[in-house]
């Protein structure tokens, strides 16, 4: 009786058995199953941590470029306005609930008191 051999999937990193058919991590940049311990693209290629950071670093540019546009065109210094009045408002919403509490802790203290002297 022989029993049917099934294709033992390994870690894509060069000297590494560690079997990836359960649990394994596929590199976006490379697009090969690794390990645990080699999932990151700093632990086994540097290929791959290189690509990541030129991504890394183009969209940080491009992000950079956004809000740049977005400032020259007052929709920055708009939204910090809008933010600051924001905060205004939740401040002054906290200390009314605050007020609020305090006002029914007093009550309810002396409702107690009331009870307990009679």
């Amino acid at each position: 009786m022989s029993q049917p051999s099934q294709s033992k999937q390994l870690c894509a990193f060069s000297g590494c058995k560690t079997p990836t058919s359960i649990l394994s991590v596929t590199c976006p940049s490379c697009h090969k199953a690794y390990c645990m311990v080699h999932r990151l693209p700093e632990s086994h290629s540097s290929v791959c941590t290189d690509l990541g950071r030129s991504a890394a670093h183009k969209a940080h540019k491009r992000d950079a470029a956004l809000i740049k546009a977005l400032a020259d065109q007052g929709g920055a210094r708009a939204a910090k306005v809008n933010r600051v009045g924001g905060v205004e408002k939740e401040r002054e919403d906290a200390k009314r609930r605050l007020k609020e509490k305090l006002t029914a802790a007093k009550q309810t203290r002396t409702r107690t008191s009331q009870n307990a002297k009679k």
